[in-house]
Parts: C-alpha cells; sequence; structure tokens
C-alpha cells in the first residue's frame, strides 16, 4: 500500500509540475467580463451544504435503517457477473486502487487548474478563487444528491445480496444501504465535468494538446473508478450509471450554464423573482 501512494504522489507531482510549466507558455487566462463570478448567495449555499452534509454524513440518519431495495434490475447482474472480482485479495487491491484514482480525480479541477495552472502557473489569483468556489459548489452539491438518494432509496450493495444467496454473512466494511446511486463514481464524474468545463473555456494547461487531453483523460478515470467499484460489488450496473450521470451534468453544466454561459450562445440561465397582487414566485430565464 505504502508503495502504491508513493507512486500515486509522484504521479500527481508531476502532473501539477507539467500543468504549471505549460501554463507558464499558455495564452493569457482572465476572468472574461461577461462571465457570472460566484456571487454572496453562493458562498451562503456552500455554508448551508457543508453543515446539510455534516449532519446526513455522520448524524443517525446515515444508517438509514434496513434496506428498502434489493436484488439486481434488469442488466445488472449480467454486468456484475462478467466484471464480478471472487479474489478477496484481488477485491482488496481494486477497492484501493479505485480510492487512489478517486481523491486525485474528484479534486483535479482544485488542485491543478485552480491552484496548478490558474495561480501558480498565469499568476491569476481572480480566475483561480473562482475556479475553487465553482467546483466547490459543484462537489458539494453532487455529494448532497447523492447522500440524500442513499437515505432515501437505502438499496442493498450487491455484495450484501450476493451473500445472501450464498447464506452467509458478509464480512465488509462497505455500509449496507448505500448502493444507489454510486458515490465514488458520481464525485469523480464530477470531477471530471468541471474540468471539462473549465477547459473549454480557460486556456489553462497552454490552449494546445493537454488542454485537448484533459477533458478525456479525467473522463477516463472517472470510468475506471466506477468500473472498479463494481468489481467490489459495491454497486450494481445501474448504480453506477446513475450516479455518473448525476456527477458528470452537475460538474459540467453547473459552470456552464450559470457561469460560463450557454455551451453554444453565450446565453446565461438565471432565477427571476416576479410577483402579482395574489402571488409571487421564481422563474428560470434564458438571457444572451
Amino acid at each position: 500500500m505504502r508503495r502504491s501512494i508513493t507512486t500515486l504522489s509522484l504521479v500527481l507531482a508531476s502532473l501539477l509540475f507539467a500543468s504549471v510549466a505549460s501554463a507558464q507558455r499558455a495564452p493569457e487566462v482572465r476572468w472574461q467580463p461577461h462571465w457570472d463570478q460566484v456571487r454572496t448567495a453562493q458562498y451562503v449555499y456552500m455554508g448551508l451544504l457543508v453543515g446539510v452534509e455534516g449532519v446526513l454524513e455522520y448524524g443517525p440518519v446515515r444508517s438509514g435503517g434496513p434496506p428498502r431495495v434489493k436484488g439486481a434490475f434488469f442488466g445488472d447482474e449480467a454486468v456484475q457477473s462478467l466484471i464480478r472480482i471472487d479474489d478477496p485479495g484481488g477485491a482488496a487491491t481494486a477497492d484501493l486502487l479505485s480510492d487512489l484514482l478517486w481523491y486525485p480525480s474528484l479534486s483535479f479541477p482544485l488542485w491543478a487548474d485552480a491552484l496548478g495552472a490558474a495561480l501558480i502557473g498565469h499568476g491569476q489569483g481572480e480566475v483561480a478563487w473562482q475556479l475553487t468556489a465553482i467546483g466547490i459548489q459543484a462537489l458539494l452539491t453532487t455529494t448532497l444528491v447523492a447522500r440524500i438518494l442513499h437515505i432515501t432509496v437505502r438499496r442493498q450493495r450487491p455484495i450484501y445480496d450476493q451473500a445472501e444467496k450464498d447464506g452467509v454473512e458478509a464480512d465488509t466494511g462497505l455500509a449496507r444501504t448505500l448502493s444507489f446511486p454510486g458515490g465514488h463514481a458520481a464525485t469523480a464524474w464530477a470531477g471530471a465535468g468541471l474540468t471539462c468545463s473549465f477547459h473549454r473555456n480557460l486556456p489553462l494547461f497552454g490552449g494546445g494538446f493537454f488542454d485537448d487531453a484533459a477533458c478525456p483523460s479525467l473522463i477516463t478515470v472517472a470510468a475506471a473508478t466506477s468500473i472498479l467499484r463494481m468489481m467490489i460489488d459495491a454497486h450494481y450496473f445501474s448504480d453506477t450509471i446513475v450516479g455518473s450521470g448525476i456527477g458528470f451534468t452537475i460538474g459540467y453544466f453547473f459552470p456552464q450554464l450559470l457561469h460560463f454561459g450557454s455551451p453554444k450562445q453565450g446565453g446565461r440561465v438565471q432565477l427571476v423573482p416576479w410577483s402579482t397582487r395574489h402571488s409571487a414566485g421564481l422563474s428560470l430565464t434564458w438571457s444572451t
């Protein structure tokens, strides 16, 4: 394990150095005047998210009681039987590798894009701050959505379903009812979505090959993390697909729609309050 962690640390250090070096040769990186900065309400939102998620993560509600949903959905078992690792040693290695890929991939937009490229490479503190705030918002939102679904759906993990079929007691550190959606998948794909959005709008790594490679590279790592979680029976295929979709949707479209504008036309989504003599509410508007 120590050797794996040391190797990963060297890889991360190399990636950070590469991002800084390429950023120093990059075209100018700056926050465009027509982009929306993170607003006060969004900072308040982040603070509320931290509090709510702290209660959900460490409070008594997290255990959720007995599972509400058990067993595979259509196609789940076919995928599990194809990629499942039955050897305990191999499963432990896959579990470790999934974590080693997961932590740096979900945080890549923060340590590589914001810190390494924007701040150190380009000396753009404003851009670094905005990217960091946007990234934290997206990751916290993804985590909250996943945790609420964990608590409400309470689907039993496949490793426990398999143990019940075999008539044995599963001895695992995995929480029994946190199968749906895949948490590792959701946050890893959120990190990939953020990186794709950041590099679509800013030449953080030089505006050439490294910027073009950032998005597919993070997608590959997120996909590998998701597959490894299925291989150890932590999640079903359907859990992983839903988790991946939630994560990438929030990670990519959150900054695109709220900060960078329309992917094609430069429009922006805004919540606009309205009122009449008898009612009031909020409208979702699109401005170009």
